[in-house]
């Protein structure tokens, strides 16, 4: 059905033809909705939007619940679009909310309603935020653990990737060091090769400066003879130089001359046919220096070093026994490192067992002088342990007390010294006593009275003290814990925690953790004799005394003597506080 148009969309279309050009126009405009008077509205006009509803009373009921009950959820529909409230109205409300359901959340946990149900929900709850504050509040501590093996596995991925790398760059240096000695080598043998043809004579030439006419070459080794009959003359090789006027040959045996007829080229004198000034001779050979006698020195071993470390729990062995975290150690040699599986600490700079295997070595001191010993007269502060060789490269300053001067001197001269250990101090021999020479019998004679020798008194012994009023048994302290809780504690409303009952310290070791809020007792405390001290500080056999007041600490009897606490006179427990005595405890 063919469309009536108007006069003002009859001339559009007869625009839109034109601009076609001919072609056959479809006129898909009227086909789409709100376009064209077939689109239900006479004037072609575009139908109204459908405008969204807005949010109604139970709507907005609905979402102030669920953000008071579960916030999330109500969140959600809180900025939905659909609620038309401003950005901040939107914002205050959220923060409201939020502070309203947690004071609900608590409220529900803490409430004491007396239904059993609800109450097991509420400790089963509580449990779980319980072991959620204790790793919150452990969390710190593992991180540090966690980081220490790290940096430990870290230290020793490092100490071996560094022993397996040494071999390797030590093998390439030594490498390169050989290629370069033979690119050295070549490049000599061509310059060599250079000079011998820049300086060897044209055979046309007749003659050439510095050398005589009809004279044999440089390069010429053929061997000239003398005339004489009488002896077979030396091969010699003929070398020509300036000499005033004319070109005196020089004639340099090839073999070793002899003492009378002159010395070798090394020597610095020549041979040759024809006169020569006497000055123009050394007169005299020159006398070799005296080679430096080798002296003894007296070295301390390296095995002697003393270092610090546990043997079985320690990784590595420290210079003190303070390096970085660790508490004690003991006292070793660096020898005893050998057959343990110790290795040197990076921190302290403590020397590495390969020293052992050295021939030379030398100890420096704070001042980075070096010594024969620590224990030389001029040797001060801190030591350590160097190889000789290093000593000698790095310039140490040596000392001259102990000879490590000439020591470092003649192992840097190339000559190796005899090192022995030093001695070790004799302990003094015990003198004989002599042996007693028989006297006479002497004569009967009246025998004095005897004067009493005074008696030694005997040193103190400790006092065995039996105090007359038993401890009360520490297993019989009273915690509280509920019955699907974790932990017990000294309160029944610590952590918020309702409906907790008492029990003894003896029946939840096995079963339940230890609060560390409430510092509740030590399980480890249970079948020990401890004393009870109270909030004011004194200690009593029992929290059961008169005078005990607060609550009631664990405390053994030897922590509470070395602290220096009282006991109460009341029920006995200063009996059990006195110096230097053993306490039997009664059964």
């Amino acid at each position: 059905m063919q469309a009536v148009l108007s006069t003002p969309q009859a001339r559009r279309m007869e625009l839109l033809q034109a601009f076609a050009r001919g072609r056959d126009y479809m006129m898909r405009s009227e086909k789409r909705p709100g376009h064209g008077p077939s689109a239900g509205n006479a004037g072609g006009k575009r139908p109204p939007k459908r405008r969204r509803r807005r949010a109604g009373f139970f709507y907005k009921l609905v979402t102030m619940l669920l953000l008071l009950i579960i916030w999330p959820l109500g969140l959600l529909l809180l900025w939905r679009r659909r609620l038309r409230w401003g950005a901040l109205t939107k914002l205050l409300t959220s923060i409201v909310t939020l502070a309203a359901s947690i004071i609900l959340i608590v409220f529900a946990l803490t409430v004491n309603t007396g239904n059993p149900a609800y109450t097991a929900a509420q400790d089963r709850i509580n449990g779980y935020l319980d072991v959620a504050a204790d790793w919150v509040v452990n969390a710190a501590d593992v991180a540090a653990d966690r980081a220490e093996l790290v940096y430990e596995g870290a230290q020793d991925l490092g100490a071996a990737l560094w022993e397996k790398a040494k071999p390797e760059i030590a093998n390439t240096i030594d490498s390169g060091l050989i290629l370069a000695h033979k690119a050295r080598t070549q490049f000599e043998s061509l310059t060599e090769r250079f000079r011998s043809d820049e300086v060897a004579p044209d055979p046309s030439a007749s003659s050439s400066p510095g050398v005589a006419a009809g004279s044999t070459p440089l390069s010429n080794t053929t061997a000239t003879a003398a005339a004489t009959p009488s002896a077979t003359p030396r091969p010699t090789v003929e070398v020509y130089v300036n000499a005033g006027d004319a070109s005196l040959p020089i004639y340099i045996p090839e073999d070793v001359p002899q003492a009378d007829e002159g010395e070798t080229i090394a020597a610095g004198m020549l041979m040759r046919s024809g006169a020569l000034d006497a000055g123009a001779l050394p007169t005299a050979r020159p006398t070799p220096e005296p080679t430096p006698e080798n002296t003894v020195f007296e070295v301390k071993p390296a095995a002697e070093a003393i270092v610090y470390y546990n043997e079985g729990s320690g990784k590595y062995y420290h210079m003190t026994t303070q390096c970085g975290s660790m508490k004690t150690a003991d006292e070793h040699t660096l020898a005893d490192t050998v057959s343990s599986i110790v290795q040197p600490c990076n921190v302290c700079n403590t020397p590495d067992k390969a020293l052992l295997d050295e021939a030379y070595i030398v100890w420096t001191d704070e001042n980075s002088t070096a010594h024969l010993s620590n224990g030389c007269a001029d040797f001060a502060g801190a030591w350590n342990l160097m190889r000789a060789e290093d000593a000698i490269e790095a310039d140490l300053e040596a000392c001259a007390v102990c000879g490590a001067d000439r020591y470092l001197a003649q192992i840097a001269a190339g000559n190796a010294p005899t090192v022995t250990a030093p001695a070790p101090t004799p302990e003094p021999t015990a003198t004989p006593e002599p042996t007693s020479t028989p006297t006479p019998t002497p004569e009967p004679t009246p025998t004095p009275t005897p004067t009493p020798t005074p008696t030694p008194s005997p040193s103190p012994t400790p006092r065995i003290v039996t105090p007359a009023t038993p401890l009360k048994a520490a297993g019989e302290a009273t915690v509280y814990h509920t019955s699907s809780g974790k932990w017990y504690h000294m309160h029944t409303t610590c952590k918020n925690m309702t409906n907790a009952k008492p029990y003894t310290l003896a029946e939840c070791v096995d079963g339940y953790k230890r609060c560390n809020t409430c510092a509740a007792p030590l399980p480890e405390l249970v079948g020990e004799h401890c004393l009870w001290q109270d909030a004011s500080g004194l200690c009593h056999t029992s929290d059961e005394c008169e005078a005990f007041t607060g609550d009631y600490t664990l405390v053994l009897r030897d922590d509470a003597l070395a602290n220096g606490l009282t006991g109460c006179t009341a029920c006995g427990a200063d009996e059990y506080l006195i110096p230097d005595s053993i306490i039997h405890y009664a059964d």
